[in-house]
Order: C-alpha cells, then structure tokens, then sequence
C-alpha cells in the first residue's frame, strides 16, 4: 500500500520508487524491471480527488508499466550475430543475420540460396524458407534458440543453436 504518498519512475533503473515526502528519501522499490517508463509522477491526493481507491490506483497505474515493458521487450530481441548447432553430428548449421535481416544460411555442405526470412511479431521465432524446407528458429534466451528443419522427402531435424563468439 502506498502510504508516502507519491511513486515516481526512473528511466535510469526502470523501476518504480515510493518517496517519502516528509524524510525526503525514497523508503522502498515498488515495481523493477518496467522497461522505460518514462518519467511517471502521481500524487496520492491528485489520485483522490479523481475518485480512484488506491488497489484501482496502483492497478492502473502497474498495467500502464507492464504494458511499456512488454513493449521494451520487443524491441530488444534481435538475432544479429551467427548462430551455429548440430556439428557434432556432421550436419551443422550455421545462420548468419545482420540486426534481423538473414545474410545466409550453411546447411548440407554448402550455402543455400534462395533464401527468405520473416520475424514474428515479438521477434522471438525467425521463419527461413528455401527451395524444399522451411526452418522455423526460437530463441531461448540471449545467446540460445533452437531450430527445426523441414525438407521435402527427409524427416525434421530440431536441435539446439547457440550464438557464435568465435
């Protein structure tokens, strides 16, 4: 419950912070990892004269944060790099991107051609289509994703991917 009186967003940290208008300190971390929210101050009593009980209050007010997290979130997965996977098998992969543009896949012993590529909205699972297959890539966190691979005439091939530092 807010009893300070005034919750104030930092773009800095992207948290939510109760401040203590009569210490002049901030007392406690309200809501962390928000994404950019944009610089939010409220009042408690500009809050009362609008009618708004404080649980409606905080509920308003943590959807509107959550809301522009969700928006950050989209924004930062990006699969720039080269993701590689499967070489242990003798049937490695390796797929280039620059940002989320695809530059080339190796597949088979060779670069394929022909080549297309299309993100998701959220940009966590990438589509690459090519005469005969389509591989659909999901990323499981910053440096992992896996891949399944169907072909015309083969049976799917999934396998981990892993972003190449090398």
């Amino acid at each position: 419950m807010i009893t300070r009186g005034l919750l104030v967003t930092s773009q800095i940290d992207h948290s939510v912070r109760e401040y203590d208008r009569t210490t002049g300190a901030f007392v406690r971390v309200a809501a962390s990892a928000l994404g950019d929210p944009l610089g939010l101050v409220t009042l408690n009593r500009d809050r009362q004269k609008a009618g708004l009980s404080a649980p409606r209050f905080v509920s308003i007010l943590l959807m509107l944060l959550f809301a522009n997290a969700g928006v950050g979130f989209a924004q930062q997965v990006n699969w720039n790099g080269t993701w590689v996977g499967n070489w242990q098998t003798g049937h490695g992969i390796q797929v280039i991107f620059a940002g989320n543009d695809l530059i080339g896949v190796y597949w088979h012993d060779g670069y394929v051609e022909e080549t297309a590529a299309s993100a998701s909205a959220d940009g966590v699972t990438m589509t690459i289509s090519w005469p005969g297959a389509r591989a659909v890539l999901t990323r499981d966190g910053p440096e992992a994703a896996h891949i399944v691979i169907r072909e015309t005439g083969r049976p799917d091939t999934a396998f981990a991917l892993t972003r190449d530092h090398s």
